[in-house]
C-alpha cells in the first residue's frame, strides 16, 4: 500500500538526540545553535524541550522538537542537512508522527549516526 503523508502524518515530524548524561553540556550546545539555525530560517518547531533522563521509549537522555506547519517538508530537508553536517558525535532520530507509534520509532525512522534499540514495550 502507497500511503501519501499528506494524509498520514498528522503531527509533524519529531527529532530526537540522544546522548549520555556526561554529554550534556556539548549536546546543549548543539541544540541551541540548532533552534538558533532554525529560527533565522523561519522554520516552525514546537515541544522543544531537553530530558536529562530516559522517557518513553529512549535509553538515554535526548532533546527532542517536532516540526510542524506549511513547508514542513522543505523544512525538514534544511533541519537534516543541519544536523547531518553539525550534529557531532551525538546520533539523531527523525520520524514522522502517523497514528502508529510503533511503526513510527521502528520502520518509519530516518537515523543519523548510530541507531539505538528503543524500549519499544512502552507501544504494546
Amino acid at each position: 500500500m502507497i500511503l501519501n503523508p499528506d494524509i498520514v502524518i498528522e503531527r509533524g515530524v519529531d527529532i530526537h538526540t540522544l546522548f549520555d548524561l556526561p554529554e550534556i553540556e556539548n549536546c546543549t550546545q548543539i541544540y541551541d545553535n540548532f533552534l538558533s539555525f532554525l529560527k533565522e530560517n523561519h522554520v516552525p518547531f514546537e515541544h522543544n524541550r531537553i530530558f536529562e533522563k530516559p522517557v518513553g521509549p529512549w535509553p538515554t537522555p535526548m532533546w527532542q522538537l517536532v516540526l510542524k506547519g506549511p513547508n514542513f517538508y522543505s523544512d525538514l530537508g534544511k533541519a537534516a542537512s543541519w544536523l547531518s553536517l553539525n550534529r557531532g558525535e551525538f546520533s539523531v532520530m527523525i520520524h514522522p508522527n502517523t497514528s502508529d507509534g510503533l511503526l513510527d520509532h521502528t520502520e518509519r525512522t530516518l537515523w543519523l549516526g548510530k541507531s539505538y534499540k528503543l524500549k519499544l514495550e512502552i507501544f504494546s
